[in-house]
This record gives C-alpha cells, structure tokens and sequence, in this order.
C-alpha cells in the first residue's frame, strides 16, 4: 500500500489515542503502518522490526535463516551486527511498492519534528517530489533490495510536526514534496553556486563555463568526503536547506492545530473530493462522502480542503481534528 493508507492508519490511531499526537515520536506513530521496505536507523524501532518480521518476504532470506530468531533474521535484513545506531541517513521510511497505482506508492517518507512554527532543516537531503532510490546511499538501497521490486523512481512524503510542546497549537501533516520543490532541484543548485561566485567576485564570463559543469553533479557527489594530499583531514561540502515561510505548509491557514493534514500535489485538473476518494480506493480505504465537504473513515469525520500554494499552485488534502473527548488506549 503506501501514503493513503499510511495517513488512515495514523488517523485512526489518534482517534482513539488523541495524547499521542503531541507526545508519541512521531517513528512510533509511522509503527501503526505496515509493510515498509525499509526503516531507519532507529533504536527506539528494533522493537517494532522484531515484531513485523513475518512481513518480509520471506523467500528472500538466506537458507540458513529460515528458521533463525527473529533478532538475527533483522541483523541480516539491516546489514549489521547490531541494532541501530540513529545514523541519520535519508530517508527515514520506504514503503512497500505494492502497485496499487496510487500517489505515494512505494514512497519514501522523511519525519521532521520541531517546538517552533518552523520545520526542521533538512539536513541529509533537499526536499523534492520524486527521487530515485538508486541515488539513495548503498546502505539503504541493499536494505530496500532485500523487500522490494518497484520502480526506481518513487515519491517523496515528509511527516511534519510543528509546535510539538504545546497542547493546544500542535499541528501534524502528511506533505507530498510537490509542496517544497517549487523550483527544480538542478535549477536551485546552479542558483546557489551562482550566489557563491558573485560573493567571491567571479567574473560573469568566467562563472557560466563553470556553472556548466557544476550544475550537472547531483546534490550526494557534491556532499562526497574527500581525500586531500598531506592533508589530515577529509573535507566534505554539506548543502543543507530551511524551508522558506510561503513553502511551509504549517502557517497556512487551512492547517489547523490539534489536527492531522494530508496534503497532496493532485494531477492537473484533479483538485476534487472525488479525486481524493478514488485515490484511498487504490490502497483499500473507504472514504464515504458527506456533506459540505466532509468524508466518512470508519465513521470518523474527514474534512476535505483546498490549499492555494502561493509558489506552486493547488493542492488538495484532508484534516481529521483531533477530539478531546476520543478515547485513549487501544
């Protein structure tokens, strides 16, 4: 399955554990949903690993692990001889690629957590719609490997949550990177590099011949640590990026706090509640229209909305408002 099927899962769960979307970790949440591909680096997931081994494939474990525990069948399926080590790597999910024809299929899924109104720099990544798992870094792409067949482009998802510390403004989103990269990512680097030559006074004649080669390297060559002569230490270039106020969808004002938003980047032409109900259908998910833009999930209302991107255009998602009066526990 992948994002929509993602998003009712977590939905569900905080309807009948509503504390859970200012104080869970926002891994533990992504727990409610399973198959994934891949999971990060993470201590506090061994748990969750152990306890969903039966969905790996099972035929794509080595004979001698057939009937191993299931510790040792996760330190085979991770690369290591021991559990987690938060290492940081992008991204923090890869969904199972299931071919339901969806949006968000097989999606790679980072998580961004802040006290603020802002999110979190990207530090490990520039946030796109789509990206390729073959430029993941090889650790992840082994991982993926062992699970997953798809296609090598997938969709990028980011689960944002700001204001985490207080009860009452906290807000959680499902955002597809549509949202971020309003400009392409090749275009925003030959930018940046253009910025840096005019602080170092390149000469404009000069500065275009090097662009041209400059442009081309993808962000993770540009990051490459490198070996230098005599010297005794490796540099490496680190671009990180923060997301500008209008690119972030948590000061729009249809994101509401003490809600969860999913929020995607439709096809053209397809900005309606109609195109959303059809796209939960793919993954299984029954949403039943109601009135003044509402759908029904297991008898929990769904809000509808529209989100006017002032650099990017329409996008459409769903808001379930967290109650307090739903019950807590499973």
């Amino acid at each position: 399955m992948g994002i929509f099927k993602l998003y009712a899962d977590i939905a569900r769960h905080l309807h009948r554990n509503p504390h859970l979307l200012q104080t869970a970790k926002l891994e533990e949440l992504c727990t409610v949903y399973v198959p994934y591909a891949y999971v990060g680096n993470r201590r506090s997931l061994k748990d969750f690993l152990e306890r969903n081994i039966t969905y790996l494939p099972q035929e794509r474990f080595p004979e001698a692990l057939r009937e191993a525990s299931n510790r040792e069948k996760v330190l085979w399926w991770i690369g290591g001889n021991s559990y987690f080590t938060d290492s940081g790597a992008f991204p923090d999910f890869v969904l199972a690629w299931q071919g339901t024809g969806a949006i968000g299929d097989g999606a790679l899924l980072e998580l961004k957590d802040s006290t603020g109104q802002g999110i979190a720099s990207f530090n490990s990544t520039l946030p796109t719609a789509r990206k390729r798992l073959s430029s993941l870094s090889s650790m992840v792409r082994e991982m993926i490997s062992r699970v997953d067949q798809g296609p090598d482009e997938r969709d990028c998802f980011y689960l944002i949550r700001t204001m985490r510390n207080s009860p009452i403004h906290v807000r959680l989103s499902l955002v597809h990177g549509a949202f971020f990269e309003t400009l392409p990512t090749p275009e925003v680097l030959k930018s940046l590099w253009r910025a840096v030559f005019n602080q170092a006074q390149v000469p404009p004649t000069l500065q275009e011949e090097i662009l041209l080669y400059l442009s081309s390297l993808e962000r993770s060559e540009i990051a490459q640590t490198r070996s230098i002569p005599k010297a005794s230490i490796k540099p490496r270039l680190r671009i990180m990026s923060e997301i500008h106020s209008e690119g972030n969808p948590q000061l729009y004002p249809e994101i509401l706090p003490t809600s969860f938003h999913l929020i995607v980047k439709p096809p053209e032409g397809n900005a309606s509640i109609e195109w959303l109900v059809r796209e939960f259908a793919k993954e299984e998910v029954k949403l039943v229209k109601a009135a003044d833009n509402k759908v029904l999930l297991d008898g929990m209302k769904l809000e509808c909305f529209s989100l006017y991107h002032k650099r990017n255009g329409v996008h459409v998602g769903v808001r379930y408002s967290i109650s307090s009066s739903s019950p807590e526990g499973e």
